[in-house]
């Protein structure tokens, strides 16, 4: 497709609630504005120093800019880049002694496609009008957000968030992803370290990045978030979007908040340091806005007071969709989450009127990996019969006969324990099928005892895996998906241990077990189908960033 010029047109590196800025980011264009390399580096909190790995990686995104674009395979150039990061990072830990560590998310833009290389949590975002994607963290909780345990909103709030899987620390065994976009001249992208996704819904950023005022948004949601959360992350951001006049921007830029050690190595002098609105200006700013707001505050006073027949005004139509619309998709996702009574929080095709209506399958579109095909719910209150003793079969036949479960599947009810602020049980019911779990099938419910007799079971939180269509038994065996991928055990095993699940989101089994697959041990999950792997969790997990 043809060349896009594009531009640079917001730029955020902010130190949050944080004593030291430990992110970088940098970018390069040409003059045409149709190329880019746009680098965001987040160093890891939890790791020594961890703002020297990410000034590693920028300086070496400034070389590799400077050797010029690849001229054939985008891919491999990408991959290349990530490992001199890797590699650059590693030599920072022997000089300095410090065992630094980072993140990194860069995106090449060039000939109308966009391709993108990242390890750990900072993010490449692909803004369509009215859709955001983006690449997927290597993080425990997004693991356990793709495997059903965690809903997408859970992630940036969860008490282990922090947690990474993978990031460019200078081992050999560090992973990175590269990913080819799909070409959209009218998309805009994204990168961004987790101090700025965590402020923002997927939802909300198409149409905010479109905003003839966007960058005073942005900046006003920031400042408004890390004043109501002391503490908060770094917040760096780089928004690239199609120009609608010249583009400006062509000299390599990098952001570097402070001088960090005379120990570090790179070009660090021979770029600018830029910060597209400084604290005084956004005072300055802020103070324009307040004005402006009592102006228009004063004027809707005026509309809205007694005429002279001592009748108010009668206020806009279009006031409440104008909040609405202000509010972002901050109002979408908290009514999401507010489900009646005995019915799921989000069933496609249903009557929201009917309290029995059965629950439809998702669409699976919207999801993401083995996350689809599960049901959320919440609230729901089951009655258990007088003389009923098996609380399972109560269960399940509320849940079969309402529409949530096939019959032939079956449901297993965990030991539980006593809630330590009601001395109720808390408890979890999982499902099975052919006695296999399901991957993320699984609720957490609270029985309600009446003596020794369990009267009603509430269901607190969970999913329901929308069974469907599934085999008898594997397709294939363990032992034809170890030779069809020449996989041995990680670690000091000499034998497989192989874990059978059932995914919703294939409707087939799952083998799970730690192998080595291409020199890379891992905890794999291959589809009994065809023994494709579904996904892959890192068996290290790097340390969390803490304030």
């Amino acid at each position: 497709m043809p060349s896009t010029p594009y531009s640079l047109t917001f730029e955020l590196n902010d130190i949050g609630g944080r004593k030291s800025n430990q992110d970088r980011v940098a970018h390069f264009a040409n003059a045409a504005g149709d190329q880019w390399l746009l680098v965001v580096a987040d160093g890891v909190g939890g790791s020594d120093r961890g703002e020297l790995a990410a000034q590693a990686i920028v300086d070496v995104a400034a070389e590799v800019w400077a050797e010029g674009a690849p001229t054939a395979n985008t891919e491999a150039w990408l991959q290349a880049f990530a490992q001199r990061c890797n590699d650059r990072v590693g030599e920072v830990q022997s000089s300095s002694g410090h065992r630094s560590q980072s993140t990194l998310a860069a995106l090449y833009l060039s000939d109308g496609q966009a391709w993108s290389v990242h390890a750990g949590d900072s993010r490449i975002y692909q803004l369509r009008s009215d859709t955001a994607e983006h690449s997927r963290d290597h993080s425990w909780v997004y693991a356990q957000f793709l495997l059903g345990a965690l809903k997408q909103e859970e992630l940036a709030t969860h008490p282990a968030r922090n947690q990474l899987l993978n990031c460019i620390d200078g081992r050999a065994e560090s992973m990175f992803d590269v990913h080819h976009w799909d070409a959209d001249s009218d998309a805009g992208y994204l990168v961004c370290s987790d101090g700025f996704w965590d402020i923002f819904t997927d939802a909300e950023l198409p149409a905010l990045v479109r905003e003839r005022n966007c960058e005073a948004q942005i900046l006003n949601r920031v400042d408004d978030y890390i004043a109501a959360h002391p503490g908060h992350d770094n917040t760096s951001a780089l928004l690239l979007m199609p120009a609608v006049a010249e583009p400006v921007a062509t000299e390599p830029v990098t952001t570097e908040p402070a001088a960090i050690s005379a120990t570090d190595t790179g070009t660090r002098n021979q770029v600018v340091v830029v910060r597209k609105t400084p604290p005084k200006h956004r005072a300055l700013l802020a103070g324009v806005l307040i004005m402006t707001a009592l102006l228009l505050g004063y004027s809707a006073w005026r509309s809205l007071s007694p005429d002279n027949s001592g009748n108010a005004a009668t206020a806009p139509s279009t006031a409440s969709t104008a909040a609405g619309e202000e509010n972002g998709g901050d109002d979408n996702q908290g009514n999401s989450e507010q489900a009646g009574e005995g019915s799921p929080a989000t069933q496609p095709g249903n009557d929201s009127n009917s309290e029995d209506s059965p629950a439809t399958a998702p669409g699976f579109e919207g999801e993401e990996g083995l996350n689809q095909g599960l049901l959320y719910v919440e609230g729901i209150r089951i009655p258990v019969p007088a003389g009923e003793p098996d609380v399972v079969d109560a269960i399940k036949d509320y849940l079969v006969s309402h529409g949530y479960m096939r019959q032939q599947d079956k449901l297993w009810l965990g030991k539980g324990s006593p809630s330590e602020l009601t001395g109720e049980w808390i408890a979890t019911v999982k499902f099975l099928y052919k006695l296999a779990p399901v991957l993320g099938g699984e609720l957490k419910v609270r029985l309600l005892v009446d003596g020794t007799t369990v009267t009603e079971v509430e269901v607190l939180s969970g999913q329901i895996p929308q069974l469907q269509q599934l085999p008898e038994a594997p397709a294939h065996s363990f032992a034809d998906c170890l030779q069809q991928h020449n996989a041995v055990p990680a670690g000091q095993r000499q034998t497989p241990e192989p874990t059978l699940l059932v995914s919703a989101a294939h409707q087939d089994f799952l083998w799970v077990d730690e192998l080595v697959i291409n020199n890379e041990p891992a905890r794999y999950y291959l589809l009994a189908a065809d023994c494709s792997v579904e996904l892959t969790e890192p068996l290290t997990i790097s340390g969390g960033e803490t304030p």
